[in-house]
């Protein structure tokens, strides 16, 4: 039996192949101790993808008062700064906007992550 979730991720895959810009699903996790701002988010989004740590730096942390939000890429500059973009967007609203406080996404061999 192939899950729903799996018919959508191969979809999006190919659909991926010819516009990157594309969305593809986020896997989306509620195993954090907190759960920061979806504004928070947003601002680490642009923090990381919006200057050179994508191509640098393999994590991220920005904080709001007591809040965090901690962003990953397991190979930074691997992919364009465009797929920087939608990666954390792509999180930011299958994850968090659905009260999850942790998403990973995968493209082209590259994890990037989020989380609270």
């Amino acid at each position: 039996m192939v899950s729903l979730k799996a018919i959508i991720v191969s979809a999006s895959s190919v659909l991926l192949a010819v516009n990157p810009t594309l969305v593809a699903a986020a896997d989306c996790y509620n195993d954090c101790k907190f759960v920061g701002t979806e504004s928070l988010a947003w601002s680490a989004r642009q923090n990381y993808c919006g200057t050179n740590r994508w191509q640098t730096q393999s994590s991220y942390n920005e904080w709001s008062g007591s809040s965090i939000v901690s962003i990953g890429n397991s190979s930074p500059g691997a992919n364009s700064q465009q797929v920087c973009w939608d990666a954390y967007q792509n999180m930011i609203e299958q994850c968090r906007r659905r009260g999850y406080c942790r998403g990973v996404y995968r493209y082209n061999g590259v994890i990037y992550s989020f989380g609270f």
